[in-house]
């Protein structure tokens, strides 16, 4: 449904998107493989194995393999401060899911791989789109349609093969395709493309510690909309990703404070 949303606007807006070259064909066929595809389905497996919580908690250990990529790929230094945001983010996600303790991210050796693997096909996303940003000869929009449509025919194929025209069987009312297209042409394509967008200004490793405010975002959400109670580590956790990405912004503002006075 992200798909059509896509082509339709491009359609409207600006049809030139529709013009890619063969040359970034590889390119846009391993990001969507990895990042729509293989991360969409990492994703659904680590929930089914590890549950919600668990596997919520392990997602986020994304900005740690951004971080490193970031440092081999781009040369991005990473200074004390990063590396201890990236810890400080990885403690608050745990908290504010409810993980407590090591043993629950480790209690199955499957399910730890899968999780893991949903989290490195994000960093290979963010990489991507990141080296996509910087180079700046590519249209966002021709990327965003790219990504999608490698993913569609990802996902289709993978869910032929394991479901058959099952896949096709949605049991939903007329409300529930109202929320299925709403969830897709807002929230779903919106955070990729803002994400996308947030590539061409951010360092890749910035803009996936930024992602990690969901979390604390969904509990406060899910307490004012649905009444739910947030305890005290919780909040606890809350505390520590806003510290985490509040610390990591104040640096680059510093630094980039004190290579603007040295060039004065």
């Amino acid at each position: 449904m992200v798909l059509p949303t896509v082509a339709l606007f491009i359609a409207i807006y600006r049809p030139s998107a529709f013009q890619f070259q063969l040359r970034d064909l590889r390119y846009y066929i391993v990001a969507g493989l990895v990042g729509i595809t293989g991360s969409n389905l990492s994703w659904a497996a680590s929930v089914q194995i590890n549950k919600p919580a668990v596997a919520a908690a392990l997602a986020f250990s994304a900005p740690a393999f951004v971080a490193v990529g970031d440092r081999l790929i781009f040369g991005t230094r990473l200074g004390i401060l990063q590396v201890g945001a990236i810890l400080v983010n990885l403690l608050g996600c745990g908290l504010v899911a409810g993980v407590h303790t090591p043993a629950q991210l480790a209690h199955s050796r499957a399910g730890l791989m899968v999780a893991l693997a949903n989290a490195l096909a994000f960093s290979v996303y963010t990489l991507f789109g990141r080296a996509v940003a910087r180079d700046g000869q590519r249209d966002p929009l021709t990327y965003l349609l790219a990504l999608f449509a490698v993913g569609a025919v990802g996902l289709l194929t993978w869910g032929l093969l394991a479901e058959g025209f099952r896949l096709f069987a949605l049991h939903l009312d007329g409300t529930g395709w109202v929320l299925l297209g709403s969830l897709a042409a807002g929230p779903t394509l919106g955070a990729y493309a803002l994400y996308n967008s947030s590539l061409r200004d951010l360092p890749a490793t910035l803009a996936s510690l930024i992602t990690t405010l969901e979390p604390p975002m969904v509990a406060i959400f899910a307490s004012v909309l649905l009444s739910r109670y947030i305890k005290g580590v919780q909040w606890l956790g809350i505390g520590l990703i806003v510290s985490g990405v509040l610390a990591i912004q104040l640096g680059m503002r510093t630094r980039y404070r004190g290579r603007k006075t040295s060039r004065e």
